[in-house]
């Protein structure tokens, strides 16, 4: 009965990181077996890439494949084990050697870096075994089923590389895209000259997602800048003379009203008389 419901909780789990991910590692399987004993064994990885939601085929340049371990809260990483760039690939699928010499007997996963031009999205392999293994590096033990979340990042300078002025007079409800744009008002060059104040746009309303997205809708939101420049002269006005030079130095010792005396010596003496 044990063993039936771990099979059906393995299952359950790998379609969820099947559906959540933006590129999905097929293979290797899980519980997959390799024998290094003979020094080094050829490693298959294939996977396939959900456009909706995730980035285009056309849009990935490069896969970065590298061998790991652990629990998903604490992965460990034994090395980049291949690249591949995603312009030569005619099929999803990259074959790397990998050597016995690299870890000792035990339970890994791939991690799997899909670069952009936007950023990356990291996805992880389920977990699978390599023996004949003669590394000095000990793997953790496999305690988790379940593949660790996908990761994504994104980078703000791509994103607005190719900023609209006219973005600013959107309405921010009716905007979309990675990068949003205030549209509020520019600050005056002189002063304010409205006696009230009114609402540019109306108030916009938001809710609470209930389940975690499969990717970002929205990375930052962008504010106009000023609308005028400041003029800027040099200071051309003849520099003050110092101190000493104008009058202006005193001895501080002139401004004293009382002598400091020494208390300790002051109080041997009243002793001795």
């Amino acid at each position: 009965m044990i063993h039936i419901t771990m099979q059906f909780f393995l299952l359950f789990f790998l379609l969820v990181s099947h559906v959540l991910g933006q590129v999905n590692i097929d293979s290797p399987r899980y519980g997959t077996k390799y024998d290094l004993s003979s020094g080094s064994s050829m490693i298959t990885v294939e996977w396939s890439v959900a456009e909706s939601p995730g980035p285009k085929k056309q849009e990935i340049s490069e896969y970065v494949f590298t061998l790991v371990s652990g629990p998903n809260n604490n992965i460990e990483a034994f090395g980049t084990v291949g690249k591949a760039d995603a312009k030569q690939m005619e099929e999803q699928k990259f074959t790397f050697p990998l050597k016995n010499t690299i870890a000792a007997n035990g339970w890994y996963y791939l991690q799997v870096m899909t670069l952009t031009e936007e950023g990356h999205i990291i996805q992880y392999s389920p977990r699978f075994q390599l023996t004949g293994m003669i590394g000095g590096r000990t793997p953790q033990p496999a305690t988790d089923l379940m593949v660790p979340s996908h990761e994504v990042r994104f980078t703000a300078k791509n994103i607005l590389a190719n900023m609209n002025s006219m973005s600013f007079s959107v309405p921010y409800y009716l905007q979309n895209g990675l990068a949003k744009f205030a549209p509020m008002q520019t600050q005056p060059p002189t002063k304010v000259t409205k006696k009230t104040w009114s609402m540019v746009h109306p108030t916009s309303s938001f809710t609470y997602y209930k389940t975690k997205k499969r990717r970002p809708e929205q990375l930052t939101t962008v504010t106009p800048g000023w609308s005028y420049g400041l003029p800027s002269e040099w200071n051309e006005a003849t520099p003050a003379l110092r101190p000493l030079n104008n009058g202006g130095w005193y001895n501080p010792s002139q401004r004293l009203s009382l002598t400091p005396r020494k208390m300790n010596a002051e109080r041997r003496r009243l002793t001795s008389q």
